[in-house]
């Protein structure tokens, strides 16, 4: 699931630095503004995974054979979809509920479901890139296994790093499921999900998809088995748990974004700061002006919002960086 601990990490140190250490006044942020954060930490955790979790849409719980169950793949189709679109649509949806609590759930799922995009969009060119993808873009006989092993050697570093070591051993926690929760996001998404990819979808899918993601997360993710790397059941392509810095590229090594073409030294860490004051920004303007202020005004690093198939994805066969190093092989 992408970058299940580092997405989980990024949407609680928000949570944390406005409401749980904020001295303010009750449902209070840390500037003392009426936050709809305020008690709404699971709707933001589940958010913040976005369209991932779709993709378990359709599939079954138990059995792996992911590509063959799967009958439309509506977390791909929702990570093509532009920022503006699914702003606005967020925005119509929370306008339209009448009950605070309840639109201050929606609106902190909706805000954790930006900050899945912030974070794509600032650390994928980096996983690209040293996930060794070819000039064609996604070619080449490795490229799914050498992304899956960076992203978990990723999540493992990070997790280390934030004090969150528990969800490396218990991944499927980072998706908090309450029936009655994800039923407030199953009523609202679903009108979402309908008119943007004009897909109908059940009354129950988002609380089916995080379900069935969760079982497939208790299988294992980030400890080593010879059977499953295999066989690709489970979820496959596992790393060792003892993963160090070298993923990070805190050595500075120089790299190339994919989408820009340039040249920086930049490390994950420092790619994860600026989603963090991105994320610190949105949250500002929404807190202050709601959700339509964001309509019209993302106009940071490719909109926020994933890869468009036209993207120039390469990557130089002369790299002196050794992607088996990266993931502690």
């Amino acid at each position: 699931m992408g970058l299940l601990i580092s997405q989980n990490v990024l949407a609680t140190e928000l949570y944390d630095q406005e409401i749980v250490n904020a001295d303010t006044g009750e449902g209070q942020d840390c500037k003392g503004h009426q936050s709809f954060l305020f008690d709404n930490l699971h709707f933001l955790l589940l958010g913040a995974q976005g369209p991932d979790v779709l993709s378990a849409y359709g599939l079954n719980s138990i059995i792996d054979l992911h590509p063959f169950l799967r009958h439309r793949d509506l977390g791909n189709k929702t990570h093509l979809l532009t920022g503006n679109d699914l702003i606005k649509a967020f925005a119509f949806e929370i306008s339209g509920i009448e009950d605070p609590k309840e639109r201050n759930a929606f609106e902190s799922w909706s805000f954790g479901f930006l900050s899945h995009y912030i974070l794509d969009s600032r650390c994928y060119p980096y996983v690209l890139y040293f996930s060794r993808f070819s000039n064609d873009g996604r070619k080449g006989r490795y490229w799914l296994s050498r992304q899956l092993h960076l992203e978990e050697a990723i999540d493992i570093a990070m997790a280390n790093r934030f004090e969150a070591t528990y969800f490396i051993r218990n991944p499927e926690d980072a998706l908090p499921f309450v029936k009655s929760e994800t039923r407030i996001i199953d009523k609202h998404f679903k009108k979402v999900i309908e008119k943007l990819l004009h897909e109908e979808v059940s009354d129950d899918f988002y609380s089916e998809c995080v379900s069935v993601s969760r079982a497939k997360l208790k299988r294992g993710l980030y400890v080593n088995s010879g059977f499953r790397r295999i066989t690709n059941i489970g979820n496959g392509f596992k790393v060792s748990g003892e993963i160090g810095d070298r993923c990070l590229n805190v050595e500075g090594v120089a790299w190339k974004d994919p989408l820009l073409e340039s040249t920086t030294n930049e490390s994950f860490l420092d790619l994860f700061a600026k989603a963090q004051d991105d994320l610190n920004q949105v949250y500002e303007s929404i807190v202050l002006d709601g959700f339509p202020s964001l309509i019209g005004e993302v106009n940071w690093p490719n909109d926020f919002f994933g890869f468009p198939p036209e993207s120039k994805v390469f990557f130089s066969d002369d790299n002196p960086q050794d992607w088996s190093n990266m993931v502690g092989k």
